[in-house]
């Protein structure tokens, strides 16, 4: 069964860890493995693709493990990793479509502007995939705070302004950063 991760939802998962008497575990990537007796969230070792990797860094950042106490520094130092991780992710992917459109503008040959699409492609990949692992294995107290990181929320709303001024409706970016903004804020 899948749960959303909304308020209502946190409620459900309560009932459902409480009638089988264990915790609610939720569906893992193709890189993440199963290890005796509980589900690992994150492979041992970071994946070698560029996307992966980046969810494989996310879900270090934002995922608590049930046996670490839940403190308030702790998942203030996680929201603050994950924010900058986020923002760091989003200027990359800004910036390489900087360089696709200096590319564009200055006429530059097929094969530059092939390259330059296709390392904006990837690094929109790579911060989207981060984004949907924070959503599927994050804490609840941690992805509950990630709307409190303001320049996180700023860098989300620009990255839908960014989708629309590329009139980017069908894929899935913008679809994600409303969900990540919904499920934040």
């Amino acid at each position: 069964m899948r749960l959303r991760r909304t308020k209502p939802r946190k409620r459900q998962k309560k009932e459902l860890e409480e009638e089988r008497g264990k915790p609610v575990s939720y569906p893992v990537q193709s890189f993440v493995g199963l290890m005796t007796n509980h589900v690992q969230i994150r492979a041992a070792t970071r994946p070698a693709d560029p996307a992966e990797a980046a969810a494989w860094d996310a879900i270090g950042m934002v995922h608590i493990e049930q046996s670490v106490a839940r403190t308030n520094a702790l998942i203030a130092t996680r929201v603050q990793q994950a924010g900058e991780y986020f923002i760091k992710l989003r200027s990359e992917m800004n910036r390489a479509k900087q360089e696709l459109d200096q590319a564009i503008k200055d006429k530059k040959p097929e094969g530059v502007i092939a390259r330059e699409r296709q390392d904006f492609e990837q690094k929109k990949e790579i911060l989207y995939r981060a984004l949907d692992a924070t959503i599927e294995h994050a804490d609840d107290a941690v992805l509950d705070n990630l709307g409190g990181h303001q320049k996180l929320v700023l860098s989300l709303v620009n990255a839908l302004i960014m989708c629309i001024k590329a009139s980017d409706f069908s894929e899935s970016s913008p679809r994600l950063s409303l969900r990540c903004l919904h499920i934040f804020l």
